[in-house]
């Protein structure tokens, strides 16, 4: 090993508090970066083979009746493998009397190579009679209904019991929600139930037709192609939708977690590598300043600037690779962690497939040493500027002069210490300058989840609060007359009802296609209050033209004033042309509202309603429960319990978020401490020598960094705030988006924990004065 390597080690041994704290900045980016990284291939992965496994479905169809020789004919279409029918009715689950709870009836196909096989979590096997069924895990396990017991189901006004054969998963349910409306899971009321395709086609009286085909699509053709040849061919018989595996909600809400933290696997890391890289800066920068005469020295000796900057490059480079070390150490052991909690708790996925992928290490690795040479080789390079002859003399004293406050009336009321203070302050501008910024982005990195915490509660409240107003959602079988809202309003617990239409269109600006869900309600409805997206104001004058949520209307690129197309899924029923009138806000679920008597003109019969929204007491839910014709039933209540399930998840990441700020924050304050007693050895000691305790000493230091705090806290306000209108605006989709409104309390929370970390950072680095030889500092300046 030549004298310089040696050297490195001694420096990165001496310097081992400094250098844990950059290490620590650098480990915690890589090891949210192998983490996150392994675990969204992993997850991918495993996706893809579960798909794969289960012969996953290509393509949906959902249609009104179809029959088995059309399906068949179906296969004729290029690029269709082959088509698979089968039944899927919503039904209710008798329990407790006082529930609505939906189970998802789909029927088993008897072929071999099903497609949406299911997967067993016990011996395989085949339903052998009408009285048997298949119950999906998270309904099983919520209900505790347990292989070899029995559940009762109510459809078409009978009632059914059935023996569990088997506890099952499927890969078209890894993220269960019974609708794009309920945007949660909620394990215990909505389930899937599979049975024989005999029972299913009996109990419904549906005289052997389906209302849904499953399509297999041949390798390398357009599955758009398919999409559209499939509704030309079904067009005739009143194909309601048809839509690709991409499209089908437990799929996109995978590739939405998917994406979008493939986002934050981007940014984050990049940050916290930046604000390490600013420190190695700093640090090899006032290195290179200390050892001038060495530098001197070595330059005498023969060595030239590429070697001299090579060797500070080489220091910064070894916290670098220590730092990717804790990086891939804690990172590879925290995705296997992230890996499991995505296929159990976030989920529903039954195996797991892990690949280990060397170039997210070495990626990891590279990221770390090239971040660590930029620092070092840009603050290395005022070696370039040191002559040898001049680097062997005492450095000439900087010749002081009188900083602006000096020329006004207040300085001559200010003590001797804080004059001190406030010129320590104003004539190191770049040390001020890059404190203040490392401050800023503590705080931003700190005010992120403060943020979170409350933007998820927000976002629920106010579609569930302040948006929709009412207590339930009703979803009917089939559509009925409206006078069944006038039959509701008898009850005595009933405060008011609205007839409503839901109803799956296809929404067309140009060649910018949705398929969404169109809702009609009344033009003066009392459920439903819409706020402007531009104004964040209530909308006045209710449901006038058509109104488009704000997610929605980005996917689309329309605007107030465009025209949109709505074309039905019903047979010999015309596509319209309807103005957007309002753009609004939606934080959950997208949607286009209309007036309900404009929906029943154009596509519908007059008087014909297939839901209702529901305002009551909790008695209610016991009345609505015993309706025959009802197939869903949304309790906002419901709803905001398994909020709160959700948010118990949500709010371990965002603490880990918030401790990471807190590490970030004390590495920078500590840093920057150390650096301050190391270039000022000289004025410690001699304030010791004239009888200057350690306390009082660190009283400077301390209200040097407060007036840097403060300074990197107003710089902070500002920057957290446009950086949450950037994350705000990334993680935005059609199905959530987030609104940044920063709130008082965010900032002071924000405040509160940033000035925690300063404090904590003097409290580590107060040991340093403690230990601050300041005989040999003088002897050093003698020398």
């Amino acid at each position: 090993m030549s004298k310089l390597n040696k050297r490195v080690l001694r420096m990165l041994v001496q310097s081992k508090g400094q250098n844990i704290a950059v290490a620590l900045v650098i480990g915690i980016g890589l090891m949210f970066y192998i983490a996150m990284s392994s675990a969204i291939v992993n997850l991918d992965t495993t996706v893809n083979a579960y798909y794969n496994m289960t012969n996953a479905a290509d393509l949906y169809v959902d249609i009104p009746k179809i029959n088995s020789s059309e399906i068949k004919n179906l296969e004729g279409l290029a690029g269709v493998e082959y088509a698979e029918g089968r039944i899927v009715k919503d039904v209710r689950f008798i329990g407790d009397e006082n529930e609505k709870v939906t189970l998802r009836m789909i029927s088993v196909p008897s072929t071999k190579k099903a497609i949406n096989a299911l997967y067993h979590h016990d011996v395989s096997s085949n339903l052998s009679g009408n009285n048997e069924a298949f119950l999906f895990k998270s309904f099983s396990k919520a209900r505790n209904i347990g292989k070899g017991e029995s559940l009762k189901i109510q459809t078409q006004g009978q009632n059914y019991q059935f023996d569990i054969k088997g506890i099952v998963s499927s890969s078209e349910f890894i993220y269960l929600m019974e609708s794009d409306q309920s945007l949660l899971p909620d394990f215990k009321n909505f389930g899937v139930l599979y049975v024989t395709e005999e029972f299913a086609l009996k109990s419904l009286n549906t005289a052997g037709t389906y209302n849904q085909v499953l399509v297999k699509i041949k390798p390398n053709y357009s599955g758009e192609a398919v999409k559209k040849a499939i509704e030309k061919r079904l067009e005739s018989k009143g194909v309601q939708r048809v839509f690709l595996r991409k499209d089908q909600l437990s799929s996109r809400m995978v590739q939405e977690e998917i994406n979008g933290n493939k986002k934050t696997t981007t940014v984050v890391p990049i940050f916290f590598l930046g604000i390490a890289a600013a420190i190695m800066y700093v640090m090899v920068s006032r290195m290179v300043k200390n050892d001038k005469m060495t530098i001197g020295i070595l330059k005498a000796m023969g060595f030239d600037n590429k070697k001299i900057i090579g060797h500070y490059c080489l220091y910064a480079v070894g916290i670098g690779i220590f730092g990717a070390i804790i990086g891939v150490v804690c990172g590879s052991l925290v995705s296997v962690y992230v890996t499991i909690l995505y296929s159990t708790e976030t989920f529903n996925i039954p195996i797991l497939k892990t690949i280990f992928n060397p170039w997210t290490f070495v990626s990891a690795l590279l990221l770390s040493v090239g971040f660590s040479v930029v620092a070092g080789g840009i603050g290395a390079y005022g070696v370039v500027q040191i002559d040898p002859a001049v680097a062997m003399r005492p450095e000439e004293p900087k010749s002081g002069k009188r900083i602006w406050l000096e020329q006004t009336f207040l300085w001559k009321h200010i003590s001797f210490t804080e004059k001190m203070v406030i010129r320590n302050v104003l004539r190191n501008k770049l040390r001020m300058l890059i404190l203040s910024v490392g401050i800023a982005m503590t705080y931003v990195v700190i005010i992120m989840p403060v943020f979170f915490v409350d933007a998820f509660v927000n976002m629920f409240e106010f579609q569930y609060g302040q948006m929709q107003k009412m207590d339930y959602n009703v979803v009917f079988t089939k559509f009925v007359d409206e006078n069944i809202v006038k039959n509701l309003k008898e009850y005595p617990s009933v405060k008011s009802t609205e007839g409503k239409i839901e109803f799956p269109f296809e929404a067309a600006n140009g060649h910018y296609v949705k398929t969404i869900n169109v809702i009609g309600l009344k033009k003066d409805t009392q459920m439903i209050a819409f706020y402007d997206a531009q104004t964040k104001q209530p909308l006045k004058g209710g449901v006038d033209g058509l109104i488009i949520n704000d997610g929605l209307a980005k996917i689309l690129h329309v605007k107030v004033g465009d025209e949109l197309t709505l074309r039905p899924f019903i047979p010999d029923k015309d596509s319209h042309h309807y103005k957007v009138g309002k753009i609004v806000i939606q934080n959950l679920g997208a949607n286009i509202y209309m007036p309900l008597e404009i929906l029943q003109r154009d596509y519908f019969d007059p008087l014909s309603i297939n839901g209702v929204y529901v305002k009551g007491g909790n008695d209610l839910k016991q009345v609505l429960n015993k309706g025959k014709n009802i197939a869903t039933l949304l309790s906002v209540s419901d709803m905001k319990n398994a909020y709160k399930e959700f948010m118990d998840l949500t709010n371990t990441s965002i603490g880990m978020m918030m401790f990471f700020g807190v590490i970030l924050g004390v590495a920078i304050v500590y840093n920057t401490v150390v650096l301050m007693m190391n270039e000022r050895s000289i004025e410690i000691a001699s304030m010791r020598v004239l009888g200057v305790t350690h306390n009082e000493i660190f009283s400077i230091f301390v209200r040097e960094i407060f007036i840097m705090s403060v300074l990197g806290i107003i710089m902070g306000i500002p920057l957290g705030k446009y950086s949450l209108q950037a994350m705000s605006g990334l993680f935005t989709t059609e199905l959530y988006s987030f609104e940044a409104n920063v709130l008082l309390s965010h900032y002071i929370t924000a405040i509160v924990v940033t000035i925690f970390t300063i404090l904590l950072s003097l409290f580590l680095s107060y040991e340093k004065i403690l230990k601050s030889n300041f005989i040999e500092a003088l002897k050093s300046r003698v020398t």
